[in-house]
């Protein structure tokens, strides 16, 4: 039986990875991702970065499996502020605890919104 939730809930989330991560351990950390601050400016020390040369670059994060009852019905991204083109193309893909894809979808420029310091 799965639960619907209109409001958003913060969901404890068991580990977050980067193909890459970034060569300073201080700044762009996979964690970063998943520490509750949205700001976008890099200065502000809670941005995630791969590495710069790296083909193929990704974030996973795996969530708690005792909210394997609920559904996702919505993935809010914050990207770093000033580097919005970044994110167009990129492709958000919910998985299975097997690692099978059960929703993809791209981002699109549109996705991004009007903002200009997305």
């Amino acid at each position: 039986m799965y639960r619907r939730m209109e409001e958003a809930i913060s969901i404890p989330l068991v580990v977050a990875t980067l193909s890459c991560n970034y060569p300073n351990p201080d700044w762009g950390q996979a964690y970063k991702a998943i520490d509750g601050n949205t700001s976008g400016v890099w200065e502000d020390g809670s941005v995630a970065h791969t590495c710069h040369d790296e083909g193929d670059k990704w974030l996973k994060i795996e969530l708690n499996p005792g909210y394997s009852n609920y559904f996702i019905t919505n993935i809010r991204i914050y990207d770093r502020t000033g580097y919005r083109a970044r994110l167009v193309n990129t492709q958000v893909q919910i998985l299975n605890a097997a690692g099978g894809i059960i929703a993809s979808k791209t981002i699109t420029d549109a996705d991004m919104g009007d903002n200009p310091q997305a």
